[in-house]
Formats: structure tokens, C-alpha cells, sequence
């Protein structure tokens, strides 16, 4: 059982970063959600900025902050491209500028990572 929560109205922002105490209202329902055991689905959206009227909330963002109020397990990112990249990805017309001296390897897709506690990653599954 899913509990799909729209950001808009719930999450805040000021000056373009969540703001968690205008936000209770947003992790209250994520609680909540978890609470009655479901998945609570959440997704980037256009939020209200106190100090510039809107602003994006990314995906990552709104996960970011709540992984550090809830602490699970698992988070799982859904998109509708077919992995991540190491890096900048090759453009139509040639390699992207993301080296000039040669050194960085070139970007590989990705099908699955693990994010460890420190914050880096390591590829479990590889395109």
C-alpha cells in the first residue's frame, strides 16, 4: 500500500531550502503515512518560498531531509530514464567538456547504487 503526498502546500521554503518548521505539516503526513504502514511516494514540486514567493523542491532535497527525520532502511528513486551516470554523459556532437587534461574516466550508466551512511556510493548494478 502506497500514500501518495504532494509537496505543494505542505513542504515550505525559504530562500530556496527546506524549511522543516513550516514543513510540519508535510513530515507530519509522512509519519503518518508510515504510521498506518504505508510507502509514503513523494516527488520534486513547485513549493512556496518565503522569501521569493515559489521555488523548486527537488526530489533529492525533499529525501534528503527526510531521511535524516525518519532514518529508514530504504529509499527508493523512480525516474523515467534508464540509470544515473558517474558523470556528465556524452553530448549528440561529441564529448561533453568534463575534462580537459584526460583524466577523469568517461561517464558510465549506472542501474543501481548503494548509498552507505558517510554518503558515498558504490555501483551494485551496472548498465
Amino acid at each position: 500500500r502506497v500514500a501518495p503526498i504532494s509537496p505543494y502546500g505542505k513542504f515550505f521554503t525559504v530562500g530556496k531550502k527546506l524549511n522543516r518548521n513550516l514543513s510540519r505539516r508535510g513530515f507530519d503526513e509522512v509519519r503518518a503515512a508510515v504510521m498506518a504502514g504505508k510507502v509514503p511516494v513523494l516527488h520534486g514540486d513547485v513549493v512556496r518560498d518565503s522569501e521569493q514567493g515559489c521555488a523548486i523542491l527537488s526530489g533529492d532535497t525533499l529525501v534528503e531531509c527526510l531521511t535524516e527525520e525518519f532514518k529508514p532502511k530504504r529509499v527508493v528513486f523512480i525516474s523515467d530514464v534508464e540509470g544515473i551516470f558517474t558523470s556528465k554523459p556524452l553530448h549528440k556532437n561529441g564529448p561533453c567538456d568534463i575534462c580537459p587534461d584526460g583524466t577523469t574516466p568517461p561517464p558510465a550508466l549506472l542501474r543501481e547504487i548503494q548509498v552507505k551512511p558517510d554518503g558515498s556510493w558504490v555501483a551494485t548494478k551496472a548498465a
